[in-house]
């Protein structure tokens, strides 16, 4: 017996470019779409600093150019994906954390490259710029985004960034 594990990471371009629907949303149906018709199951590896990043600029009005909200669209799709038999888990690019919106474009920390490039080292628990604590808010939001649907859904997988 042959186990094969399909994973796609679920991100936008590492330089913060790129649209939430036609480069996240629009792809994964399709493989959504291939996997259910061949019964397969996929894992979603949701790139969570990018989700709080974009929920964060929508909070602050910031993101006028265009006509949706990426991180409800993202809430949707992940939803949908988790009550089809899917899975999501944990991925991060810290280069996302504190991430702002200005000028059209976001604005990166490129000196967040791995995560244990994050300022604050392993850090702790309400310390966002710490290794455990952007880890431990990282299950919770997948795990806040998932429950509605799926109340005993828990993330128990970290994809690291840049092989890390």
């Amino acid at each position: 017996m042959i186990y094969l594990v399909l994973s796609l990471d679920y991100e936008l371009f590492g330089n913060g470019s790129g649209d939430v629907r036609r480069d996240m949303i629009e792809p994964t149906n399709r493989i959504l779409q291939i996997c259910d018709e061949h019964t397969a199951r996929v894992s979603i590896m949701l790139e969570v600093g990018a989700y709080w990043a974009m929920h964060k600029a929508e909070e602050e009005g910031l993101l006028n150019n265009i006509d949706y909200l990426p991180s409800q669209e993202i809430e949707r799709q992940v939803k949908t994906a988790v009550t089809s038999g899917h899975d999501v888990q944990l991925h991060l690019h810290p280069w996302w954390i504190g991430a702002t919106f200005k000028e059209d474009r976001w604005r990166l920390h490129p000196e967040y490259r791995r995560v244990t490039d994050l300022p604050n080292g392993i850090g702790s628990r309400d310390d966002l710029l710490s290794v455990v604590d952007a880890l431990y808010e990282g299950k919770r939001t997948l795990e806040a985004i998932v429950h509605p649907v799926c109340a005993d859904y828990e993330c128990l997988v970290y994809r690291a960034a840049m092989f890390w």
